[in-house]
Order: structure tokens, then sequence, then C-alpha cells
């Protein structure tokens, strides 16, 4: 990348000629010109917009992912949280099999969701 934090797009300054495309940047997406970048062959830039692209799709896979965590370590009643990690286990299936996240890591996860909740049904 550049030398400069994640957050600063300070670097970025539009052109009036070129193209926009998607920035992401925290919660809000804003639009940066292709031309700022550093590539210069066809194949760079195209892989810089497959890149924003896939940013964009596992930024909400991995946003839901947490949501669903979430819920179900926030739930008080064993009921609420044994719906809420079916949902969980879902979610984290698919951002598995969709390559979000790797297989193990979904498998841990589901695992240390189980264990909260079946301590929250004995309790």
């Amino acid at each position: 990348m550049y030398g400069g934090s994640f957050r600063d797009h300070s670097h970025a300054v539009p052109l009036a000629q070129s193209t926009p495309t998607l920035y992401i940047c925290d919660s809000l997406v804003s639009t940066i010109d292709i031309d700022t970048d550093m590539a210069h062959h066809k194949s760079a830039l195209k892989r810089i917009r497959q890149t924003r692209t896939h940013m964009l799709y596992n930024r909400v896979h991995k946003k839901a992912m947490r949501e669903a965590v979430k819920a179900v370590r926030l739930a008080t009643d064993a009921s609420v949280a044994r719906e809420a990690l079916t949902k969980a286990f879902s979610i984290l299936d698919r951002a598995a099999a969709k390559g979000v996240i790797k297989t193990n890591t979904a498998a841990n996860r589901k695992s240390s969701l189980a264990l909260h909740v079946r301590k929250l049904e004995n309790a």
C-alpha cells in the first residue's frame, strides 16, 4: 500500500476527466479516481478494481458475522441464545463456504458460541 494510514485519503486527489471507482474507508464509501493509484498496467488497474469489489463483499459478510455473534453473546435467556445460535451457525457456515473466513475459523467460532449457550442453559 502506501506510507499513510488506511483512513487517510489525502493522497486521493480527484481528477476531473477520470472515471470514479469505489473506495472503502470505515463505514463510509467515497469515490476516488483510478488515476491516483500507483498502477501503470492494465492488469494492475483491473486487480485494484477487483480488490475493492472483494473488500466490499467481504465487509458485508464480516459485518453480518459480527452481528450474529454479538446477538448470541448478549442474549441473557437460554431460549433466545439458542435461536440466535442457529442463525449465527448459518451465517458462519455461509461465510466459510464463500471464502470470507477459513472453515476452521468458522468451526472454532461455532464451538465457542455453543459452549457459551450451554453455560447459559446450565445456569
